[in-house]
């Protein structure tokens, strides 16, 4: 967009607002170019929400929209993997049509099809057509939109398919899921038995094992991330999923998290009894800090809770007392130089018992000095304005800064994160 294109950062936030309260209308109708212009550019958080949500809540809107067969496989597929409300049959319609506009050589009738046509199209669907739920069809739908695209599905599926829709025991009505099934044949007995059921329930079972195993075999099949962020991009919150997993970045995303603001410093403020106010008795959470006039980024992961030193008792007998820190062998720190995620720094903890600095003067610490942010002891005191803020190796690996000097808050974040359903 141009207001990105030319900078003008400050443009964009009214221009999101503009088109969202005077426009929505016209985004729906042209919703492949909203959700490809907004998710290019991490500038566009509300014009990503917006997408987000229609897709959640209203896809009909996207599935009737003039461009809607113009969307990306990525996006159609992000779309259909969730539990949508609209029935099956009308998705399994909505993937066919998008298939076949991606070539135009192949009509709308089935009939005129030849072999050469349907492995084109099954070439097409082929990462889209494990997200269909065919089980909730009826035996009707099947017959009538299923089976004239047989030659588009996998052998093995449309078999196991045929072996469903023929079994009498089948309710269509119910449309029961997997472990809906499994729950009912766990609570039968004696005379309620019905041999059938088990044979029901192996269908389903082979049916799932191989959508399950296509899905998890694909790295590409990947829900976005949206994360409500000034500092970092979805690809940093990618790379600090794989931190929290252990992971290095070349291997592949086993969990995905969501990323839950908390806390953001030029919201709710900079200074230490903010900062406590907010995130304290708050575990699992990633703090995000940008130093003041450069590109860099500071941060760490907390997996236990933040506390404040005032409310623990002093143990006055160590030369460190135990109340001022965290103990935790997960948590880490890190450092981007800037937006590139592969110019980047992580540190492991080392001295675990000083895992966690909760002293009530700082704001989210780490170690005994490994990353410090300080606001201060004087009343009004907070990190952005002090430049007691630093890191020096100490109960970490490794420095993630290349100097010890002092810096100056620009902004800092905290988020909460939760493993992705």
């Amino acid at each position: 967009m141009a207001a990105s294109e030319l900078s003008l950062q400050e443009l964009i936030p009214h221009l999101q607002s503009f088109l969202i309260n005077n426009k929505a209308s016209w985004m729906e109708q042209n919703f492949s170019l909203i959700y490809q212009t907004s998710f290019e550019n991490d500038s566009f958080l509300e014009l990503q929400k917006f997408c987000t949500e229609l897709m959640s809540k209203e896809p009909e809107k996207i599935f009737n929209s003039p461009d809607f067969t113009s969307i990306t496989e990525k996006t159609l597929i992000t779309l259909i993997q969730n539990d949508i409300q609209i029935d099956e049959v009308q998705i399994w319609e909505h993937v066919l049509k998008w298939g076949i506009a991606q070539n135009p050589e192949l009509s709308s009738d089935p009939t005129c099809y030849s072999n050469d046509d349907f492995v084109i199209l099954k070439n097409t669907l082929e990462k889209c057509i494990p997200f269909i739920k065919f089980i909730r069809f009826t035996s009707k739908e099947f017959l009538n939109k299923v089976y004239p695209y047989k030659l588009v599905i996998s052998e093995k599926l449309y078999e196991n398919l045929i072996k469903w829709f023929l079994n009498n025991d089948y309710d269509p009505s119910n449309k029961l899921e997997l472990q809906e099934i499994k729950e009912i044949s766990c609570k039968m007995n004696g005379n309620d038995y019905n041999p059938n059921s088990n044979l029901k329930l192996q269908i389903v079972e082979e049916i799932n094992h191989e959508i399950n195993n296509y899905y998890d075999s694909s790295s590409k099949l990947v829900s976005q991330i949206i994360i409500d962020s000034k500092i970092i991009t979805i690809q940093h919150a990618e790379l600090i999923s794989k931190w929290v997993d252990k992971l290095e970045i070349k291997d592949e995303m086993k969990n995905f998290y969501q990323f839950e603001l908390i806390f953001r410093g030029s919201r709710d403020g900079f200074t230490p009894k903010k900062f406590h106010e907010i995130c304290d008795n708050q575990s699992r959470t990633v703090a995000i800090i940008k130093v003041k006039d450069s590109n860099e980024i500071l941060g760490g992961y907390n997996p236990i809770k933040w506390k404040d030193s005032n409310e623990i008792f002093y143990n006055p007998i160590k030369w460190e007392s135990d109340f001022g820190y965290g103990n935790t062998d997960d948590s880490f720190i890190f450092s981007f130089m800037n937006k590139n995620i592969n110019e980047h720094v992580i540190s492991r903890v080392k001295e675990n018992e000083y895992a966690i600095n909760n002293w009530s003067h700082y704001g989210p610490s780490f170690g005994r000095g490994d990353l410090t942010i300080y606001g201060g002891v004087e009343d009004g005191c907070n990190f952005y304005d002090n430049s007691n803020n630093f890191c020096s190796k100490r109960s970490y690996e490794r420095n993630i800064r290349k100097t010890e000097s002092p810096f100056h808050v620009e902004e800092y974040e905290v988020f909460q994160i939760g493993k992705k359903i």
